[in-house]
């Protein structure tokens, strides 16, 4: 790769060099049926089948792990559209029309470099106001981080507690068609179909109403159902999984995810995002993992069960190393394939290196090993030794084909 100061680009449009600014005994597998067509910018997906199948027809979590920040004020919309990767307007430029096709976005806050701060959820509650999901113990440092930029934009940044409004997240069979969705009560329930996978279901905010604990649009479960759920689809949330100022969106996923407008205009970090897009080469990106025991029979395919040990790994500073066909063990001189980042259970989202996991072919890769990193009996996970293999989702294969086949480019 070129070091980037002999890099020439040709201007783009859209590109402003002047940026700165419930435990389940089931078995569940990842295997999806496509039936949706990529877009070069896609907002929202079809109607998918369930996969994995589950017990009730839909299942709705509790998010406790996320927050809400409330933006309101005449300048807020102005203000977002400057320092977020979505596109709040119909037009080019901070002065558009307010989009009310949607009732919110996936995107991102960046560093002026281009990596993540904080990925987010906005929902529109009007012209004025508008209310921002992120990690929940992030969100004070968000309203800091908003208040730093404020300069003298007149809005109103406040987190609302708890007792204010509660996050879900719905899905199963009947989510993805609006019907179940349509059942929701209340005027202040703000129901957002999760553009970051086919089939990860609903997002759902119960703002005037707090109270509001699913009804009757599925079985209520535990937020680790939620989570297992989104790692079969090798979807990261969260600082511990999208490293806070180190992660890029597009090693995250977030350019296949509905996070990122690469038409709209200047945005912090625009600059190396809109240059890794029309570059086409991105060698890492978060995949699931499942981890087994170093002695154990390399899994087949991508499937979730109770037991296993990816918890005791050290989320975000187990490596892992190539170690010939896996049995020889991790030597010291052998090369990174990946960064672990968290798990549940035997399952887990590692940053992979493509090319050394040889996932892009055969959608999984290879077996590594876990360095754990840690010395003495006291370090976490210290003697662990496990075996780690990625899989490449296929709804994540078949959008980087198509990506890549639009640019004219081969990911690598």
């Amino acid at each position: 790769m070129q070091p980037l100061r002999r890099l020439i680009l040709t201007p783009t449009a859209g590109v402003c060099t002047g940026s700165r600014p419930r435990l389940m005994s089931q078995t569940f597998t990842s295997r999806t049926r496509l039936r949706h067509q990529p877009a070069p910018i896609r907002l929202h997906h079809r109607a998918f089948s369930s996969t994995p199948p589950r017990p009730a027809s839909s299942s709705l979590a509790h998010l406790t792990s996320r927050s809400l920040v409330k933006i309101s004020g005449p300048d807020a919309a102005k203000f977002l559209q400057g320092v977020v990767t979505s596109n709040l307007f119909t037009s080019p430029g901070p002065n558009g029309t307010l989009r009310n096709d949607v009732p919110g976005f996936y995107s991102a806050f960046l560093t002026a470099q281009g990596r993540i701060l904080h990925d987010v959820f906005i929902y529109l509650r009007s012209g004025e106001e508008f209310l921002i999901e992120v990690d929940a113990a992030e969100a004070e440092r968000l309203a800091k981080h908003i208040k730093r930029y404020k300069l003298r934009a007149k809005f109103e940044v406040r987190v609302l507690g708890v007792d204010e409004g509660k996050i879900w997240h719905l899905w199963g069979s009947g989510v993805g068609d609006g019907g179940v969705v349509a059942s929701l009560p209340g005027k202040g329930v703000i129901a957002l179909q999760d553009p970051r996978a086919p089939d990860l279901g609903t997002r759902i905010v119960a703002l005037d109403d707090p109270a509001f604990d699913g009804g009757e649009v599925g079985e209520v479960v535990p937020e680790r159902d939620y989570t297992v759920h989104r790692y079969l689809l090798g979807v990261p949330e969260g600082q511990q999984e999208l490293l806070y100022g180190a992660s890029l969106p597009h090693e995250s996923n977030m350019d296949v995810g509905g996070a990122i407008d690469f038409r709209k205009g200047c945005y912090v970090g625009q600059e190396l995002t809109i240059r890794t897009e029309h570059r086409g080469v991105v060698r890492k990106r978060v995949l699931p993992c499942v981890v087994y025991p170093e002695d154990g029979k390399a899994p087949e395919r991508l499937e979730y069960t109770p037991e296993g040990e990816a918890e005791r790994i050290a989320s975000g500073a187990a490596m892992m190393k190539i170690g010939g066909d896996g049995g020889e063990g991790v030597r010291k001189r052998s090369k990174e394939a990946g960064k672990w980042l968290k798990g549940t259970g035997n399952l887990g989202l590692a940053v992979v290196r493509l090319e050394e996991a040889g996932v892009l072919d055969a959608g999984e890769g290879k077996e590594f090993a876990i360095d754990i990193g840690g010395e003495g009996e006291k370090a976490e996970g210290a003697g662990l030794k496990m075996k780690v293999k990625p899989f490449m989702p296929e709804w994540l294969k078949e959008q980087l084909e198509a990506k890549n086949h639009r640019l004219g480019k081969v990911e690598q």
